[in-house]
């Protein structure tokens, strides 16, 4: 994640790149994906994260109910939604105004 980055923007980003592996043929489960995300936030963001991890269940977080707890501990600066696609098991993301 660049330092002035909005994380939408970087969410959507990642999702991007994950549809894009996910085409190629590779198996991604989303915890690796929620781990990563997590992993490269920036340092502003470090006690967000850490209560993410110390509160939820990353095993069985879903990317719908993780973009949920971005949003309700305050990381959306811009409003964007993260949902499941058509039955391709890709993620598609749309961005609201």
């Amino acid at each position: 994640m660049e330092k002035k980055e909005r994380i939408s923007k970087y969410f959507a980003r990642s999702l991007a790149i994950v549809n894009q592996m996910k085409a190629n043929g590779e198996d991604i489960k989303e915890l690796h994906i929620v781990e990563k995300i997590l992993r490269t936030l920036t340092e502003r963001f470090e006690g967000k994260v850490t209560s993410i991890e110390e509160s939820q269940d990353l095993n069985a977080m879903m990317m719908l109910e993780f973009n949920g707890v971005l949003r309700n501990l305050g990381f959306w600066e811009v409003c964007a939604a993260a949902v499941f696609g058509g039955g391709s098991g890709g993620l598609a993301v749309v961005a609201g105004g």
